[in-house]
Formats: structure tokens, sequence, C-alpha cells
């Protein structure tokens, strides 16, 4: 089913101003210590957030018609390509492997066959827990992560993102490599999974330092072995606007959210209500003062 440009859940909010993110995460001696001589910097955060979330909420009830007729669009897509695999062991469309093509979205097939490991359980599984997972997966390692105070109306404007908008509503794979972002954060192997979409490949070296990412992603490849020329055949024919690298670009802030909130971490950012040492005295009040 194609997509048409202007049915862009997002498209009716402002310019995106969130792309740069990624790279705005606050460092010691940079944002972290203005903000902490800010008076008032939790409450100043607490309303920045709350009310870009309430703007945010504001439009979704304004463009509620346009969310129910698109709301699940790429996961419908990604069950019925699972369903045809199951039934003809097809993977991508005939018009994809013998020759040049138009891109059609939520028709031609681009992700690896490994992606698959991610589409066929939903054949079977309840459709809320497309969503449900991936996004409780990011909640927790948000929480977690306990961000500064200042990152958090950061945190909210990429919510606000017209593309994070867009991606949530259509049910994008990019909830899922976000969610897997964050399970690399913290066990490293998971951010393997994130090649299930190569043009988000950069995301994944958040665990190349681990011995299982790199059992994680020869175990993907060794999946995907039987039809891998078909894959690189079709990623070979493709024209048209989607066929670049940069069409998953506009999906980095979203899918930076954990990594955002893990930079920012307070415990980094020295922020004295972060960890236990007395700013007063020096005193590590975590550990048991030695008698001696």
């Amino acid at each position: 089913m194609s997509r048409c440009p202007h049915a862009d859940v997002g498209s009716r909010l402002s310019t995106p101003i969130a792309t740069a993110l990624v790279e705005t995460g606050p460092r010691r001696g940079s944002l972290a210590q203005p903000w902490e001589r800010l008076p008032f910097r939790r409450p100043i955060a607490l309303t920045l957030t709350v009310a870009i979330l309430v703007i945010t909420a504001v439009l979704w009830i304004r463009d509620w018609d346009l969310v129910v007729s698109q709301w699940g669009n790429d996961l419908e897509f990604f069950v019925s390509t699972a369903s045809r695999w199951l039934a003809t062991g097809q993977f991508y469309q005939q018009r994809q492997l013998a020759g040049p093509y138009e891109v059609a979205i939520n028709s031609d097939v681009l992700y690896p066959p490994a992606a698959l490991l991610l589409f066929v359980p939903f054949v079977w599984l309840p459709a809320i827990l497309w969503w449900l997972i991936p996004i409780g997966i990011v909640s927790w390692s948000v929480a977690r992560s306990r961000p500064s105070w200042a990152v958090w109306p950061f945190l909210a404007l990429i919510l606000w993102f017209p593309r994070t908008q867009s991606i949530i509503v259509w049910g994008g794979t990019s909830m899922w490599i976000a969610a897997f972002v964050a399970l690399g954060l913290s066990s490293r192997w998971p951010a393997a999974l994130v090649m299930i979409k190569p043009t988000l490949a950069p995301f994944a070296l958040i665990g190349v330092r681990s011995r299982w990412w790199w059992a994680a992603g020869f175990a993907l490849f060794a999946l995907s072995i039987g039809m891998l020329t078909d894959y690189l055949t079709a990623m070979d024919n493709m024209e048209g606007a989607f066929a670049t690298i940069y069409y998953s670009v506009q999906d980095f802030p979203t899918i930076a959210i954990p990594l955002v909130a893990w930079l920012a971490r307070k415990k980094s950012l020295g922020d004295p209500e972060s960890n236990h040492v007395d700013p007063r005295t020096s005193i590590d009040r975590s550990r048991p003062l030695d008698p001696g």
C-alpha cells in the first residue's frame, strides 16, 4: 500500500528541529554545570516537559481521524509479508528481483531476511504487543538511566517530533530499533539486532566490544544466508526517492531517545543529587563509616 507523502501524521507540525539531538546530550562542564546554577531548575524543566507533552496530546486529539485511518499501516504490511513467506517461501516481490523498480512503500520489502525473526511472531501474537513491548523497553531504559532534569524537555521534544509520532502511529520498525538500542546500553549484545534495519547500523555499534554482540551478529547473518542473494539483488535493483540510506536519517532522533537519556544520566553529569557523596563534606554516604 503506497503512502501519500502528504498524509504524514506529523506533517501538520512545524519543521522538525530534533534531528541534531543525538549529538546534543549534556556533558560534564558544558550543559550540566550552567543548569545546576539555575534557580528553580526542576520546576522549569518540569513545566517545559509537561507543556510540550500537552501540546503533543492536543495535536493527536486534533488529528485523531488521521491517526485512526493510518494506525498500524506498517504492521499490517509486515504481517502480510511474513504470512506470504510462510505460505510460499517468497520474501521479496518478483518485480524486485526481475530488474530495476521504483520503490513502493508498504509494497516492496527493503529489509534483510533476518527481519523475519521480528515479523513472523506477529502473525499470531496480539497486535497491541507490537507497540507495548518496544515502548515499554524504551521507557524502562529511560527510567533506569535517571537522566538529568536538564534533558527532560529535550526528550519531550523528540516525542513531539513529527517523525516520532508517525513511527508510533504507523507501527514502524524504528520503535523496535530504539528498544534494541536501549537493551544494548544495558547488555550490549542486543544492539546487534539493530542490523535488521541496516540503514541504522551506526546504533548497532553500541555493543561492538562484546563477544556476544559478535555472536548475535553472526547468528543474524547465518539465518539470512539462504536469501542473501535475493536481498542484495532487490537492494541493487531499487530506484526512486526511497532508494537511499538517507531515508532513515529522519528516524535518528526517535531511536536516540534511550541513548540521550543514558548520556545524560545524572551520575555522569556530576549532579550532587544523583550520587551518594555529600557535596559539603565529600563523604560517600553509600559506604559505612570505617569504625577505625
